[in-house]
């Protein structure tokens, strides 16, 4: 109907845009209180755990599910629900233990946000059409959109949660897992236990993704289209080793050694490379930009591509999407970028004198 549409034109959209840019933007200034209160509420929950574990009330994790009911919201009580599941997947078999931990930054401000619509529609002639009902489920559309960002900062403000010691005293089942989502619907996979395998001497239908790589040495080989999603590389090599149609979304690789290495058409959304060092590398097709079309499901958005200290030595970089990236006392020797979208950032090394393009 048109006036549903001159609604969405005219009031929805706009303030939308302008409520989840103020919440990003909210986020982002407050990030160390984000990640404070994140850590803290899943710190108490895994201490609980390991309490109930410790007088034999529990058995070791399986899952591990942190969600959000809109029921919550809808009462004007924003809450994070952590769970435990016994089963591999979340709410389908009965709660283990339950605990609802109130957050302070998660959807601020809501009802000042459905009154802001309600007005709007008013000024623009609407009001006898557009009531609040009408609003507040509308307006769920935009909070799942939302939600899916929001999955993309615990994921990254819950990174390293194994080397919290409430989190390794817990006993964990064989592949326990924690995810994040939708109370009772979608959930993004947030960290998983595998155990180590070889990604060139295993079962074909060997799930890579989730795994730790620690100082392992490749020379010479192929990884062509293999899912290295979630995956850790500490303090790796790679020699002249070929990556074709890789995924590396949300991989995070530390103290790796990439030389005469190729790549094309890899995805690096997501990806974190910290003190990594590109010698004589060539990138072709590079993808970090995180909503790219084949990309719209919710909670499969990835945050920014991080360079963190790397040196690039030789590199170059063409026809690819760095847009989504940001680069942080990284050193450029002869870098060459053809074709591709570059961040400011990329260039911003080159002004602190940190090396130079040619």
């Amino acid at each position: 109907m048109d006036w549903e549409r001159q609604y969405r034109e005219q009031c929805y959209d706009p303030i939308m845009y302008k409520y989840i840019e103020g919440f990003l933007k909210h986020v982002t200034d407050h990030a160390q209180e984000v990640h404070k209160e994140l850590i803290g509420q899943a710190d108490a929950f895994f201490q609980s755990l390991c309490l109930l574990q410790e007088h034999k009330k529990l058995g070791p994790v399986q899952t591990i599910s942190i969600s959000f009911p809109y029921t919550l919201l809808e009462a004007g009580m924003p809450a994070l629900l952590f769970e435990v599941y016994p089963g591999t997947i979340p709410f389908l078999e009965p709660v283990e233990v339950s605990q609802e931990c109130q957050v302070s930054w998660l959807f601020s401000g809501w009802a000042d946000l459905l009154e802001e619509l309600r007005a709007e529609a008013g000024k623009q002639g609407m009001g006898a059409m557009i009531r609040m009902p009408y609003i507040r489920s509308h307006a769920w559309g935009g909070a799942r959109m939302l939600l899916s960002v929001v999955s993309v900062i615990v994921k990254y403000h819950l990174y390293g949660l194994e080397e919290m010691k409430s989190f390794q005293e817990l006993e964990k089942a064989e592949e326990c897992s924690l995810t994040f989502g939708e109370y009772m619907d979608w959930q993004r996979p947030i960290w998983k236990q595998r155990p180590e395998v070889d990604i060139f001497f295993c079962e074909k239908e060997t799930d890579l993704r989730f795994r730790v790589f620690h100082r392992v040495w490749y020379e010479e080989k192929e990884f062509k289209e293999l899912p290295l999603d979630d995956c850790r590389f500490e303090e790796c090599t790679f020699q002249n080793c070929h990556f074709i149609g890789t995924s590396f979304r949300d991989a995070r690789l530390s103290g790796c050694i990439f030389k005469e290495c190729n790549f094309e058409d890899v995805a690096f959304n997501g990806t974190r490379f910290d003190g990594c060092s590109m010698e004589q590398v060539r990138m072709k097709g590079i993808h970090t930009n995180s909503f790219s079309e084949e990309r719209t499901e919710i909670g499969e958005t990835q945050g920014m591509t991080e360079w963190i200290s790397c040196l690039f030595s030789g590199v170059t970089i063409a026809h690819s999407d760095f847009s989504d990236s940001y680069f942080r006392n990284c050193r450029q020797e002869k870098v060459y970028p053809e074709d591709s979208q570059m961040p400011e950032s990329f260039y911003a090394g080159q002004e602190r004198g940190n090396g130079g393009l040619s």
